[in-house]
């Protein structure tokens, strides 16, 4: 039984994750674009994050800069948000969590490596992240995308999917 329910939350993860080239394709031109993204690995048919904040270091600029931040505690009401795009762009919008998320801007951490653990819970209580779990992520011309997230249940996420989802955050454009 327990097999079952493992190929079952598997196939619904590959679902969401195949969907999403095609979904960023179809919005390639929209400013917002990572928005999109970041709800949807959130969505409890793929990661089931409860909060997550992505946030991009650059060095070379000496700025570590929050981009986008989604709270599934105040739930966008549509099932679809690639088929309403300008609802759900309103909605982000208003987000008080994602609005917290994107004026968060202090100084590059550039021995990020070496200071992870402190950096995280710090930015964890900053954005009101409890016990923020993180993953970091390589981007081009060595800058550093961060996920700082909570989780919605206590599955364990595979690392190799998880990595893999968060791979289309690097895809996306950021204004």
């Amino acid at each position: 039984m327990l097999h079952d329910t493992v190929d079952v939350r598997k196939i619904m993860l590959l679902k969401k994750l195949s969907s999403l080239a095609r979904n960023i394709t179809q919005l390639s031109d929209n400013h917002n674009l990572i928005e999109f993204v970041l709800h949807e690995l959130c969505h409890e048919d793929c990661f089931n994050l409860q909060k997550a904040a992505y946030l991009v270091d650059n060095q070379d600029f000496d700025c570590l800069h929050g981009i986008v931040g989604v709270d599934k505690t105040q739930p966008f009401l549509h099932n679809n948000i690639w088929q309403v795009p300008d609802d759900f762009s309103s909605y982000m919008n208003n987000l008080i969590f994602n609005k917290k998320v994107k004026e968060l801007q202090c100084k590059s951490n550039k021995c990020l490596s070496e200071k992870e653990p402190v950096l995280i819970q710090q930015l964890g209580n900053q954005l009101g992240i409890e016990c923020p779990k993180y993953h970091i992520i390589p981007l081009k011309y060595d800058n550093k995308g961060i996920l700082l997230y909570e989780t919605a249940s206590d599955k364990d996420i595979e690392e190799n999917d998880f990595i893999s989802g968060l791979s289309f955050l690097s895809l996306c454009p950021l204004f």
